[in-house]
């Protein structure tokens, strides 16, 4: 039942189904690895991450077999990516080193280099290697992993000004997960392909899209990356006094660095835009000691 919850989005419940599971089920339990990795995606997507990190880490420790050992790493290597911790190359590497690469697990690698690319901005060969691997989707039968990769994927071509390219694989992404009901997955598809019509000046488009969304109250994550969209949206249509209204607030304990870092720079560039200087140095210099991710230091 907890994989259910999560799949919809559920993340509360679904912590409580899998801690219960894991706390009632005897050691060497075949499932018992599992519940510890799902309460861990549980806590993670509510951002809670010091709680998150004490689950994948009870994940490693009753792993029993590849898959198991594989997805608690693959845990604690997103905890660690969104942290911008050095522990994300070792999370990554281990990952790459445990037992022989199936399809997805070669998914996942490409991601992951993906996703990291981001942060040292090297991003032209990460691209290149994911994009000359599509095919490896049809063979990886968990829409998880594939939704995942797509959506490293389209955010770093998004970063990259290739938005034709990041439109198409998130109609992609969001067809997939609709079709498996995934229901989480889908908002973080909706936003990576509204950031692309916004690059493709398709304006209305990227309105319809964001205007479909509903985020939970409890999704943060999903609220605070639709704040910067159409923050990029309005402004891109010469209104950045709307666009200041989506982003002048902090959010409480993001769990992305990135993206906290982000809605910094998005900020300091509507006030640049508002002719309120004076508040745009302290911005920036905020943004360049949190964070070295592309999508928060290009703009600032």
């Amino acid at each position: 039942r907890s994989e259910i919850e999560f799949r919809h989005g559920t993340y509360v419940r679904a912590e409580i189904r899998a801690l219960e599971a894991a706390r009632t089920l005897p050691a060497g339990h075949q499932l018992l690895s599992q519940a510890w990795f799902r309460a861990g995606q549980a806590a993670h997507f509510q951002d809670n991450s010091s709680q998150a990190e004490l689950h994948y880490e009870r994940a490693l420790a009753t792993a029993t077999t590849v898959i198991e050992t594989r997805q608690a790493l693959w845990g604690l290597f997103n905890l660690a990516a969104e942290t911008e911790s050095d522990a994300a190359s070792t999370y990554l590497s281990r990952y790459g080193t445990v037992g022989e690469a199936d399809a997805e697990a070669k998914l996942r690698l490409l991601g992951g280099r993906v996703g990291l690319a981001t942060r040292k901005g090297d991003l032209y060969e990460p691209i290149e290697a994911a994009l000359a691997n599509l095919d490896l989707l049809s063979q990886v039968v968990d829409p998880l992993p594939r939704s995942g990769f797509l959506n490293a994927l389209t955010h770093c071509l998004n970063i990259a000004g290739r938005y034709g390219e990041a439109h198409d694989l998130a109609k992609r992404e969001i067809a997939d997960a609709q079709a498996h009901r995934l229901t989480f997955a889908v908002p973080h598809a909706v936003l990576q392909k509204a950031s692309a019509s916004i690059g493709l000046r398709r304006f209305r488009e990227a309105r319809t899209e964001l205007r479909s969304l509903r985020p939970r109250p409890t999704d943060a994550h999903v609220s605070m990356n639709m704040a910067i969209v159409l923050a990029k949206l309005n402004l891109s249509e010469g209104r950045p006094d709307l666009a200041f209204a989506q982003v002048e607030r902090d959010w409480p304990n993001p769990r992305s660095r990135a993206m906290e870092g982000e809605l910094l720079a998005m900020r300091a560039l509507v006030l640049a835009c508002l002719g309120a200087r004076a508040k745009v140095e302290q911005l920036v210099e905020r943004v360049l000691l949190l964070t070295g991710a592309l999508e928060a230091v290009s703009l600032a």
